[in-house]
């Protein structure tokens, strides 16, 4: 049961500072209300959810996911990937037309788009996960099949997270890079 606010909440997370990270770069109002709608509907999209999860099995206790008293998780778990992947699409093609404009060599424009084109691995892991969960039903002792979606859940969330991680990598190793050189400079003076 809690995992799920995890899950839902990490994903969430990871998407909203990657459009922080666009909304920061981008200049013109007209890209910056994009983004900022698109983020939006990301946290609208979140809450949401997290609200299905919470009340999944109704009062007094929602947690009992294996009882015949929840709604259809299925459903709700198949739209969830289906929007899921498609904001993480939309969050590839925001790098595109980053770059798109652009007056740089293409091999600039490729390394850009290089940093977020990893996002395709979230949306392998989400296939994965949903078509790992689709079979499972709360008639058919789903108990003793759950470790693949878990694993599948875990794998998606870590991507999710290391793959948000990639564009602020390079600043840091550039900012790295030139404090090493200043001390090897000092050193050799």
């Amino acid at each position: 049961y809690a995992s799920d606010f995890l899950y839902i909440s990490t994903l969430c997370f990871a998407k909203l500072s990657l459009l922080y990270f666009f909304y920061d770069v981008y200049h013109k109002q007209i890209q910056r209300r994009v983004v900022l709608s698109i983020g939006i509907f990301t946290l609208v999209w979140t809450l949401a959810s997290l609200a299905t999860v919470a009340f999944q099995c109704g009062l007094p206790k929602p947690w009992e996911v294996f009882t015949l008293h929840c709604f259809n998780t299925g459903v709700f778990w198949i739209v969830y990937c289906i929007i899921d992947m498609t904001s993480e699409v939309v969050i590839i093609m925001l790098s595109v037309n980053l770059v798109a404009y652009l007056k740089v060599r293409l091999s600039r424009k490729l390394a850009v788009v290089a940093c977020f084109a990893p996002r395709i691995l979230v949306i392998g892991a989400a296939v994965v996960r949903l078509l790992s969960l689709y079979p499972i039903s709360p008639h058919d002792n789903p108990a003793f099949k759950l470790w693949i979606p878990i694993i599948c859940t875990q794998a998606q969330a870590s991507v999710s997270i290391f793959t948000a991680c990639i564009p602020y990598v390079r600043p840091f190793f550039e900012t790295a890079e030139s404090s090493i050189r200043r001390m090897s400079q000092a050193r050799n003076k």
